[in-house]
């Protein structure tokens, strides 16, 4: 089927990135955007057809897909709702903020056959998946461990807006390190098929004043029954975000700012692979395969049951905190 329809759920940043994209992508697309009412203006406005302030005014003007860019408390919610009336659906990372009625959207999805795709775009990531393929050939052996760490500086990831009033930083919009930095979870299940979570410990040092934790160590188990060390931070002021598995005949690592991949066998000298993009292309692609999965029936990258297993890893290391 052809997708002539599209409506963007929640027009905060995120949001606006994605409606930004999609007309650049596809011109001829009507675009309808769907906002509470609450909030300011924003200069993209005029790049949507119109604006209303309900999921069932947009499906009573017929879309046939959606993107859910909402806070994270209302993603099943409004899932459902798209769901039930047949709209397919992406929705940004992180899922929901529990597994509250994720079986049940889970069910719908499969009843009704909808395109789902979950936003974790580290899956059209050139370099991350260069890393997955070097994991694939087995160019280090069998792998020993790996350890993965995120970090970066809250107050600065949306310098023209307050943090203490982002979703990020209030637990109850599902805030917090472990959902807002769930990339990292679901490329640790996606290279290394996550079993269990062996243990977790959260932590609050006030520094940004809060109520949601700024960091997270989690040590996880692989089916494979190696471990994986993740560690998420959002309170520091130096960038890092890295992923590097130790292997028998070497190790390999993936330096997500610096878009490149590194290896290092047993034996001879390093290896290195460099790519260049920009951050919108991820978008984009991500755009792009999410309308092919519609109206070609390509396979979709990312599973309703990949964002139920990151779920249950971050529903596990709360309780294990």
């Amino acid at each position: 089927m052809a997708i002539n329809h599209i409506a963007i759920v929640g027009v905060g940043s995120i949001g606006r990135r994605h409606l930004k994209i999609l007309r650049d992508l596809r011109p001829e697309l009507e675009i309808t955007l769907v906002r509470s009412g609450i909030g300011k203006n924003f200069n993209e406005i005029d790049l949507a057809d119109r604006v209303v302030l309900s999921i069932e005014e947009a499906i009573a003007l017929n879309i046939q897909a959606a993107i859910i860019s909402s806070p994270a408390t209302k993603h099943i919610e409004q899932a459902l709702v798209l769901a039930n009336a047949g709209i397919h659906l992406l929705v940004e990372k992180p899922i929901s903020h529990n597994s509250k009625n994720l079986k049940e959207l889970q069910n719908l999805i499969i009843e009704e056959n909808i395109v789902f795709l979950i936003g974790y775009i580290f899956r059209y990531e050139p370099a991350a998946n260069k890393f997955s393929d070097l994991l694939q050939q087995e160019d280090i052996g069998r792998i020993l461990h790996a350890r993965i760490e995120s970090g970066s500086y809250l107050p600065d990831w949306r310098p023209n807006q307050n943090y203490l009033d982002t979703v990020s930083a209030n637990k109850e919009m599902g805030g917090g390190a472990l959902l807002e930095l769930s990339h990292e979870i679901d490329y640790a299940n996606w290279f290394f098929n996550i079993d269990s979570v062996f243990s977790a410990y959260l932590y609050n040092s006030g520094s940004l004043g809060i109520d949601v934790e700024e960091s997270a160590d989690l040590i996880v188990v692989s089916k494979q029954n190696f471990p994986v060390s993740i560690h998420l931070d959002f309170c520091r002021n130096t960038p890092f975000r890295k992923c590097r598995v130790y292997g028998t005949d070497g190790d390999i690592e993936w330096d997500a700012l610096n878009k490149k991949v590194i290896l290092y066998p047993k034996s001879g000298d390093s290896i290195e692979y460099s790519f260049e993009y920009e951050r919108d292309d991820l978008y984009q692609k991500q755009l792009i395969h999410f309308l092919d999965c519609i109206e070609n029936n390509t396979k979709p990258m990312t599973r309703i049951q990949d964002s139920i297993k990151v779920m249950e890893i971050i529903e596990d290391a709360k309780k294990g905190r």
